[in-house]
């Protein structure tokens, strides 16, 4: 009887582990680190650099980007803290996303916005910058920026918030060839987008600076996060199913 009492003492234990495993366990170990960017800038195509225009030091003023075949184009860059190269969690499975936060600050020639009427939608792509670059350098232009080869693409349909960007295959190709001059923003691929008032609808996203306006206001610079993909619950019920059937066989001897 004791011997019956004790097994099914056991069982109740394991079953209640189980749910716990299938519960907290994939949570537990969703383990992740960010990395914030160390430079960005927008490369206006008449001008080149805005982040040196003006004497402004690097600081461009926000990370923006349009088609040129609207008379003008801008493409963007931005690179990250390069620890992010040597993080363990790269050696396990991991997903890896770039996150940015989108305003809608009209002024000068940015008088529309993602999100507004007849310009719901807007297309960016996300490339592999293949080349060296510094936000103080007066030489770089828009053509230095890479908007060819592979590359993550993005909806924006709201005028501000959070865009978490999936760049996972970018980084895994970082990873390959060991080098790392960041990513470029480009809408070259996609046709000029207006708002219903005829203006052209200019994405802004805080940069590492965030000195202005909405962006001064919050932690709202772009930072690259890691993150482990956790086991998925039938994974852990597997491995506590497996504990229980050698815990009541040796119990059983």
């Amino acid at each position: 009887m004791t011997s019956l009492n004790s097994t099914a003492r056991l069982r109740r234990a394991t079953l209640a582990a189980v749910a716990a495993a299938a519960t907290i366990a994939p949570a537990s170990g969703a383990f992740a680190a960010t990395y914030a960017a160390i430079q960005d800038t927008t490369l206006y195509q008449p001008i080149g650099n805005l982040g040196v225009l003006f004497g402004m030091g690097g600081d461009s003023g926000g990370i923006q980007y349009w088609n040129h075949e609207s008379v003008n184009g801008a493409q963007a860059l931005v690179q990250f803290d390069g620890a992010w190269l040597a993080d363990p969690l790269l050696s396990g499975d991991y997903v890896a996303t770039l996150n940015v936060y989108q305003i809608c600050q009209t002024g000068g020639f940015v008088q529309g916005c993602p999100g507004d009427p007849g310009a719901e939608t807007v297309l960016t792509d996300v490339f592999i910058q293949d080349s060296a670059w510094s936000e103080l350098d007066p030489t770089l232009g828009f053509a230095d920026v890479t908007n060819t080869g592979p590359k993550a693409t993005f909806e924006q349909t709201g005028q501000g918030g959070w865009i978490s960007i999936d760049v996972t295959d970018l980084v895994a190709i970082i990873l390959q060839t060991g080098t790392d001059f960041g990513f470029s923003f480009s809408q070259e691929a996609y046709p000029v987008v207006r708002n219903t008032d005829g203006n052209l609808a200019i994405a802004t996203l805080c940069d590492s600076e965030s000195s202005g306006g909405i962006c001064a206001t919050g932690n709202f610079a772009p930072f690259l996060e890691i993150r482990a993909v956790p086991l998925p619950a039938a994974a852990w019920l597997f491995i506590a199913a497996l504990g229980s059937l050698g815990l009541t066989r040796r119990r059983s001897a």
